[in-house]
């Protein structure tokens, strides 16, 4: 997916620096690629010369960027362990358990429901959370 919209980025960059693109024109563009239905995209391209921008979509709209870096580690994680640990705890003689995150993304996560950390935290234990 962020292939084809560095694809679409790179065409519209490297075309006629004169040539203005029209919103409705991208608009039908990112239509048709099915890879973006349920995708948010804006973006906004300028010329180094100049400060119009060549083209531009939903730039007027805030949007949180995503962390690409965080997202290539977890993949590499994945791809290499057999397992993430969602939290990292121990517990004293007193039965506190002590826990802190791992920084596991989908911990909690309503669309991946994991019914092992859910019943881990379900035992009767007096928690203390530590930040990382």
């Amino acid at each position: 997916m962020r292939l084809l919209l560095y694809f679409f980025l790179f065409f519209i960059s490297t075309s006629i620096s004169a040539q203005k693109f029209s919103k409705t024109k991208i608009a039908r563009v990112l239509k048709k690629i099915s890879a973006f239905d349920k995708a948010h995209i804006a973006f906004s391209v300028e010329s180094l010369n100049g400060s119009s921008p060549v083209a531009s979509f939903q730039d007027e709209k805030y949007m949180t960027p995503a962390s690409n870096t965080k997202l290539l580690t977890f993949l590499a994680a994945i791809q290499n362990f057999d397992s993430i640990p969602a939290v990292f705890f121990y517990q004293e003689k007193d039965s506190i358990m002590h826990f802190k995150s791992s920084g596991y993304p989908l911990l909690f996560h309503h669309l991946y429901p994991d019914d092992s950390l859910t019943s881990f935290f379900m035992k009767k234990k007096i928690w203390r959370y530590h930040t990382p």
